[in-house]
């Protein structure tokens, strides 16, 4: 279950991701767009790796059986 910290956190990136992306939008010079782009790629992985599964509870790994030794 997701804990207040981690839904702050998400709605915080996602709010700075938008900003970003309006910011993007606005900009006239090429140097400042790249710049930007890459800022909004950079906050969109953390916000990925935010939204990954623990290891147990990705698909197709029974949670019981991680750390047993498979015979």
């Amino acid at each position: 279950m997701a804990t207040p910290d981690l839904l702050r956190k998400r709605l915080e990136l996602e709010a700075k991701i938008e900003d970003l992306k309006a910011a993007r939008e606005s900009a006239t010079d090429r140097r400042s767009k790249k710049s930007l782009n890459g800022r909004v790629k950079a906050t969109q992985r953390q916000l990925d790796d935010l939204n990954q599964r623990d290891p147990g509870m990705r698909t197709g790994i029974d949670p019981k059986e991680i750390g047993r030794a498979h015979v």
